[in-house]
């Protein structure tokens, strides 16, 4: 195409107008512009003429070679800055490491403690809190950790009874096998701590004095074990006797007893009475016929009331060997009262004895 078509307007040479020619919408202005799509990419626009630069090989060449690497045997993250960009494994980085973090953070800072965590009371422990009824395998928006102190958490029973084994390690004492029966908690011949039951022996431990051993409790209720001397509660710790009443008779010194043992709270009343003159048969009731010598062991009990002896028998006469039997019975006097039928008593051989054979063991109040 000749140049003279472009009616002499001509300019610098431009290779995409053949004529040289300076159109309307071409300038002198340089324009620079993000090519959309491309990484890193830029045009630059002359004179209506654009041309490309890729920048990612340059950056990339040019950027600064800093590592940031976690250490998992230290717990620590690792910064290599630039300085050590030719010298990575020699060089020494900048050390931060989780404990120094964790140094500057509340536990109640936390997601899922307690608000209150940061202000525990007194020897409070921090155990897990998942929402009621939320279900198996459930993650309640409430599930947090807690303090747990006694204050708090009083009860009158326990179902588990926690302690520790021989590492030091929490554990739960598990609960009996047949919880219908009452079980011991105490350190066991095993060397642990756990519950048990007493062992049936045919025979109780004794004590050098050969008097048996067993367990029971002081007032408070502190437990306590101690022998039991038999010597002292088969042996009567006070003894006195009976006074005849007017018209009987003590038949022999070895049938008049009454003596109070102190360990059992009973009384052993022996005793063989006689006439001291001839009776007709009679039926007697609440009869007088000997009172308690010693006024200290009198029956402590009210008025109309009566300590009963067992029913005993005496012998009718002397000839036939029969017996009748006779109701005794102490008033709170000290009064033995014989009640029942007496035939005649002569005053002659068994007929005579109008109480014969007692030899009693009774509970017993004493007014000591």
């Amino acid at each position: 195409m000749a140049c003279a078509s472009c009616n002499n307007n001509y300019t610098r040479p431009n290779p995409c107008n053949p004529c040289n020619k300076q159109t309307d919408t071409c300038d002198d202005a340089v324009q620079i512009a993000y090519v959309p799509g491309t990484a890193c990419t830029i045009g630059i626009t002359y004179n209506c003429i654009t041309s490309t630069l890729s920048l990612k090989e340059g950056i990339q060449n040019c950027e600064t070679d800093t590592r940031m690497v976690w250490n998992a045997d230290t717990g620590c993250i690792n910064y290599y800055s630039e300085r050590y960009t030719n010298n990575m494994e020699t060089g020494v980085p900048n050390i931060i490491c989780a404990s120094e973090i964790a140094s500057a953070i509340n536990l109640c800072d936390l997601n899922d403690v307690s608000d209150n965590a940061c202000d525990p009371d007194q020897c409070a422990l921090l155990v897990y809190q998942k929402t009621a009824n939320c279900g198996a395998n459930c993650k309640g928006v409430n599930d947090m950790w807690v303090p747990w102190t006694v204050a708090d958490h009083k009860s009158d029973y326990l179902t588990y009874v926690m302690g520790f084994n021989d590492e030091g390690c929490p554990i739960v004492l598990d609960v009996p096998g047949d919880k219908s029966k009452y079980w011991w908690a105490m350190w066991r011949g095993d060397s642990k701590f756990g519950y048990t039951q007493p062992n049936k022996v045919d025979n109780l431990p004794t004590d050098s004095n050969g008097d048996p051993l067993v367990i029971s409790q002081n007032a408070d209720g502190s437990p306590i074990v101690a022998p039991v001397k038999l010597g002292d509660i088969f042996k009567p710790s006070e003894c006195t006797y009976f006074d005849p009443a007017n018209g009987y008779a003590i038949a022999n010194p070895g049938g008049n007893e009454i003596c109070y043992y102190e360990f059992q709270g009973r009384m052993n009343i022996s005793l063989d009475m006689v006439v001291t003159s001839a009776r007709e048969q009679k039926v007697y009731f609440n009869e007088h016929i000997a009172t308690i010598h010693d006024t200290r062991f009198f029956p402590n009990i009210g008025d109309g009331e009566y300590i009963d002896l067992p029913v005993h028998a005496v012998w009718q006469n002397n000839s036939d060997g029969k017996i009748m039997p006779i109701w005794l019975r102490i008033d709170n006097q000290g009064r033995l009262l014989l009640s029942g039928e007496e035939t005649a008593r002569t005053m002659s051989g068994k007929a005579n004895y109008i109480a014969l054979g007692i030899d009693d063991a009774v509970d017993w109040k004493w007014r000591g």
